[in-house]
């Protein structure tokens, strides 16, 4: 073998998600990311790695760096006995995202460490050390790995417009890097993405422009910064909020100061009457039913499963002056479900109005991360044809 490390590139470039990099050398073979493809069959296997999912040359470790399927989601066909790292919170809202819909936790998803900011992981004649950074999942990280004196900085998805300051994880990364392999989900788009504090301005303007009549947010389950956006705007402006059992649950296991049942004006609620998620909905003290959610004014997270309920609700307090607010990829809207979501909410006089913001790199936060490595080569990956550009997250 050379005096530098191997990259291999397990998916092609212009592919959106799925991400699987490898990086051997004489004595190691690092993964990063096991990801589904974003816009492949849900069900397709994954691709041929010897020793990650196949037997083969052993894979001495994986390392996720977050909980989205586009990087996370062929965890469970790790081969066992690979040793697997990602951060503990994200690891806990993984496990509690899928028991609370009636899922296990990955079989194959057997985690050995928890990745932590600028803790150092050595694995043969590879280290690797994790940089704590904003995306739209959170506990996410970028990896660098180190290995024959070249240096080799894998942003995963990463942001400059969330709630983490981005120059303080730009002052921690190391300069005049060799490679650099980054996210290009928003490569070729001159738009500007809102900052969370800037959408925090704006749910608010919305919430005071309904006086009190119900607000609907549809939103990912997982993107906690969006919760808390809302939150923060619904407590200046006196509506509670109301999470159901799958959000709830993964706003209990990330924890800390995530708002979730039991937090001032915040509580669950079940759209559906299945034993399962009473059950789920149950260790929440914090909760209400139909009846006493109407007496508020509220702001409800919903997902494109919740027609049915939303009709039932509708059946106790008018929605005639209300808001469904789309706070997700437009482009799921060409979703067979999705469509027939908006549609039930129209017929139910609700308005859609459009709040949302990218998870990932805009052209500014490209431009200070290559300013800040100063990289000596550079991939993009997660990205698309010239046609499918666009945010998925």
């Amino acid at each position: 073998m050379s005096n530098e490390p191997e990259v291999y590139y397990h998916r092609e470039p212009e592919t959106l998600g799925g991400n699987i990099i490898e990086i051997k050398t004489d004595t190691a073979r690092v993964i990063f990311d096991c990801g589904t493809e974003l816009e492949g069959a849900p069900d397709a296997p994954p691709p041929e790695v010897p020793g990650l999912f196949t037997a083969g040359e052993p894979v001495s470790a994986v390392f996720i760096t977050h909980y989205h399927q586009d990087h996370a989601g062929f965890i469970d066909k790790i081969i066992p006995g690979v040793p697997v790292y990602m951060g503990k919170k994200a690891a806990a809202i993984m496990k509690a995202y899928n028991e609370a819909q009636g899922r296990d936790f990955p079989e194959g998803a057997r985690i050995c460490g928890f990745l932590k900011d600028g803790a150092t992981v050595t694995v043969g004649d590879i280290t690797v050390t994790p940089f704590l950074c904003d995306h739209s999942a959170a506990d996410s990280y970028m990896l660098l790995a180190e290995a024959y004196g070249k240096r080799i900085l894998y942003t995963g998805d990463f942001r400059s417009n969330g709630r983490k300051s981005f120059p303080a994880l730009l002052s921690k990364l190391p300069r005049d890097i060799d490679l650099l392999i980054r996210e290009g989900t928003l490569e070729g788009s001159a738009r500007i993405s809102k900052t969370e504090r800037e959408l925090e301005k704006d749910f608010l303007s919305e919430f005071l422009r309904r006086e009190g009549k119900p607000v609907f947010v549809l939103s990912s389950s997982t993107n906690l910064d969006r919760l808390v956006t809302v939150y923060k705007a619904a407590r200046k402006c006196g509506r509670i909020v109301l999470t159901d059992p799958v959000l709830s649950s993964v706003a209990e296991a990330a924890g800390g100061k995530i708002p979730r049942p039991g937090f001032p004006g915040v509580y669950a609620f079940t759209p559906t009457g299945n034993g399962r998620t009473y059950a789920v909905l149950k260790r929440f003290k914090s909760r209400l039913g139909k009846a006493r959610i109407a007496e508020k004014p509220f702001v409800m997270f919903v997902r494109a499963s919740m027609g049915e309920y939303l009709k039932k609700l509708s059946e106790k307090t008018s929605f005639e002056g209300g808001a469904l607010v789309y706070s997700t990829w437009e482009g799921y809207e060409d979703e067979p479900q999705v469509k027939d979501f908006l549609d039930t909410c129209a017929s139910l006089r609700l308005e859609t109005v459009y709040i949302h913001t990218s998870g990932h790199a805009d052209a500014n936060a490209v431009k200070a991360l290559i300013e800040r490595t100063r990289p000596r080569q550079a991939q993009i990956v997660h990205t698309a044809p010239k046609d499918k550009k666009g945010d998925r997250k």
